[in-house]
């Protein structure tokens, strides 16, 4: 007797099983995508910083924001903002992301020219 009422009890523990299969691995491609695209967003933003700070050195040519708007373009990107300050560049990087309910991953990334002996600010060591 105890036999029939087990019937059916294979296919909805298999059921079962197969949803919660499907609603893990869709919550490790959410979190996955949204990881790839802070990563690419970082990486981003530290190249234009980088590349930035280039152009506001002795020799550069002093257009350190449209230089970061190519390279954050060319990485699939989008320049939120660019801020240059005496000796420093500071970028703020948007990246489009496939995921509903979220638009864009960002990073700020900021980088400057070393100071160099006998500059503002250092100090040297005994």
């Amino acid at each position: 007797m105890s036999g029939r009422r087990d019937q059916g009890a294979a296919t909805a523990f298999a059921a079962v099983s197969v949803a919660v299969v499907l609603l893990v691995t869709g919550m490790f491609v959410t979190v996955s995508t949204a990881h790839l695209a802070s990563n690419r967003a970082r990486a981003a933003a530290d190249l234009a910083a980088v590349a930035a700070a280039g152009r506001i050195a002795p020799g550069g040519d002093g257009r350190p924001c449209q230089t970061a708007r190519r390279v954050v373009e060319d990485n699939g990107g989008r320049l939120a903002s660019c801020v240059v300050a005496a000796r420093e560049v500071v970028v703020r990087v948007e990246v489009d992301v496939a995921l509903p309910g979220v638009s864009a991953a960002g990073a700020t990334a900021r980088a400057g020219l070393v100071p160099t002996a006998g500059s503002v600010g250092t100090e040297r060591l005994p």
